[in-house]
């Protein structure tokens, strides 16, 4: 007859390990549901904190609303009410006029076009004295500046001679050239007061012989005509002087 073996015993060591590792996994749960049971706690809290304050707003609107019968009578007892007298009218309107004419006008503003005229006529005599006028004694005097599109057509816009764009001539170019080919169309643009024909000194130049040019004289320059020229993209104004020198020598 065949004896059965005896069941192996269970190491102590290894017993203990595996019922520490149970109490830990109980101690882990029991954190978990507490902190469930304390959110809940105060989910209800908050919850009942907002009924109980929405509670008496709503009460308190309900009571401010205004009787419809009130504001009925009110309206009628407003309707009939007897209209103001004529003359109190007429003293609001006496004294809203007599506040508008104490109110001092508003001075118009100045022409600042004028400024700028009488600046640019300044430049010319400026700008002269640095431009090299060759034996031939005439030369270009070149006044630039820089302004916006608007203030160039409110300055040019309607005077001399449009050469530049036009159905004929380059009708979609952004650069305007504008001529006025008399010293009488010059000093109606610039205003009597603002240019002067001559007065512009200049400095005429000489070659010889191959040699650099040199100094020779000065001499008294006189306009004789103006083109304009204006960068619309750029924004550039150069006005481009014809003037002719007269007097001076070797």
């Amino acid at each position: 007859v065949m004896m059965q073996a005896p069941a192996a015993v269970e190491d102590p060591a290894v017993e203990l390990i595996r019922l520490r590792g149970e109490v830990a996994a109980l101690q882990e749960r029991n954190r978990e549901l507490a902190e469930a049971n304390a959110q809940l706690t105060q989910t209800i809290a908050i919850t009942t904190a907002a009924f109980a304050s929405a509670t008496p707003s709503s009460s308190s609107s309900s009571t401010s609303t205004p009787d419809k019968t009130t504001s009925k009578k009110r309206a009628v007892t407003s309707s009939s009410a007897p209209a103001p007298a004529a003359s109190s009218s007429s003293s609001s309107s006496s004294t809203t006029t007599s506040s508008s004419s104490s109110t001092p006008a508003k001075k118009p503003k100045k022409d600042e076009s004028a400024k700028t005229w009488k600046k640019w006529g300044k430049a010319i005599t400026r700008k002269a004295k640095s431009t090299k006028f060759m034996s031939g004694y005439s030369g270009e005097v070149v006044v630039d500046e820089t302004i916006i599109p608007d203030v160039f057509h409110q300055m040019f816009d309607g005077k001399g001679t449009l050469i530049q764009p036009t159905p004929e001539n380059k009708p979609t170019s952004v650069v305007t050239i504008i001529l006025f080919d008399s010293w009488e169309k010059v000093e109606a643009l610039f205003g009597a007061e603002n240019i002067t024909r001559s007065g512009h000194e200049g400095w005429v130049w000489h070659t010889r012989s191959f040699a650099k040019s040199h100094k020779s004289y000065k001499a008294d320059g006189s306009i004789n005509s103006l083109r304009v020229e204006y960068n619309k993209s750029k924004m550039k104004l150069e006005m481009h002087f014809s003037v002719s020198l007269s007097g001076g020598g070797w």
